[in-house]
């Protein structure tokens, strides 16, 4: 009988940690809960340029024309309420000039952090004129963390290019689809 217990000890451990009641269906039902919601999305942002990244070259090649790698962000976003800035940034991957040589086309990404530490990351296009110093361009919102995580959206911007400073202040509006 001894022996008997001393196997079945093992059985009766398990079974006294096992319980009827299953957490697990709740998860499911509120994953299944979430639906994609779209919103409206306004941007009022600064881009700070940060000199010690490589500078980029734009092509054609030996076109002389080189813009700074990237740098931080900071402002607002309707989503996101204040940008938090040291996590907040924009990098160039490429640039072109145009045939013209007025514009200067930037391919770039980055990502926007909000206060509770989630962020949204985003590819682009953005045209600098040089004549005038202005931009425009379109965001594309690819994802993240947090409420941002699968999401999606366009934002299209405007802005002013400070050329003695390297900063760009730019504002936008488009919409982003969450997941809630």
């Amino acid at each position: 009988m001894k022996k008997f217990m001393f196997l079945m000890m093992p059985v009766f451990v398990l079974m006294a940690g096992c319980s009827k009641d299953n957490p697990s269906p709740d998860l499911g039902q509120n994953a299944l809960k979430k639906k994609m919601v779209t919103k409206t999305m306004t941007v009022a942002l600064v881009s700070i340029p940060d000199f010690s990244l490589p500078h980029v070259e734009c092509l054609p090649e030996n076109s002389y024309v080189f813009l700074c790698g990237g740098g931080s962000v900071q402002g607002n976003v309707s989503e996101t309420g204040d940008v938090v800035t040291k996590v907040s940034m924009w990098r160039v991957n490429s640039c072109e000039i145009s045939s013209g040589q007025d514009q200067v086309r930037e391919f770039i990404s980055g990502r926007i952090t909000a206060v509770s530490g989630n962020y949204f990351t985003y590819t682009g296009t953005i045209i600098v004129n040089v004549v005038d110093n202005t931009m425009t361009g379109t965001l594309y919102i690819e994802g993240g963390t947090g409420k941002y995580h699968r999401s999606s959206g366009m934002v299209n911007i405007e802005g002013l290019v400070n050329v003695e400073t390297g900063r760009c202040s730019w504002i936008g509006t488009g919409s982003i689809a969450l997941w809630l």
